[in-house]
């Protein structure tokens, strides 16, 4: 495959951020994704976050070829959220949930100022059972907005079943980053 053969889905972020924005997520002009088979090593996610002082929801796209095509972009919309935060950071249990491990604000924490706080949102877990059609609110992996604000998570599946997340601790002075490890022993739940 050359790159004359790979489509153009957005030709700038101004023109998707405006697609997202200017329409409410109920009536939004982004399609629904066709079912994914997140085993299928083939199958992965990219996403498009708001980034800096953006509100809203984040898009996603789907690859089904290793990245040679992709079909989006799709809304990652939950009405309880003002802002989610994503990144291609998920896992598929054993199960065939997928986990994405996303950070966002609801809007009564926007509304209280938590956004302040942690302006990404808090790190959480967003579930789907068919194949990354509609996304549902697992959980949150840590209790309440911290101080240093927690961003960034990775996941995995250890070969015993339990979820290993990565948070990094997003402190003012970039020389003092550091990471904290959560598990999960009950799929995520946690």
């Amino acid at each position: 495959m050359s790159l004359e053969d790979l489509n153009v889905i957005m030709k700038s972020k101004a023109m998707l951020r405006a697609k997202i924005l200017n329409y409410p997520p109920d009536n939004s002009p982004l399609t629904k994704p066709k079912p994914a088979d997140f085993a299928n090593p083939n199958v992965a996610l990219a996403v498009e976050p708001p980034l800096g002082n953006e509100r809203g929801p984040t898009a996603y796209f789907i690859t089904r070829d290793r990245g040679y095509r992709w079909e989006g972009p799709h809304l990652l919309y939950d009405p309880l959220f003002e802002t989610i935060q994503a990144r291609p950071s998920y896992v598929l249990r054993p199960d065939g949930t997928l986990l994405w491990f996303v950070q966002g604000t609801r809007w009564n924490e926007f509304w209280r100022g938590d956004k302040k706080k942690a302006p990404e949102g808090r790190p959480m877990i967003l579930a789907s059972m068919d194949g990354a059609l509609n996304w549902h609110f697992l959980t949150y992996i840590v209790p309440s907005y911290t101080d240093p604000p927690k961003i960034c998570p990775y996941p995995t599946i250890l070969p015993d079943g339990k979820i290993v997340v990565a948070l990094r601790n997003y402190w003012p002075d970039w020389r003092l980053h550091w990471t904290e490890i959560y598990v999960s022993e009950d799929e995520g739940l946690t």
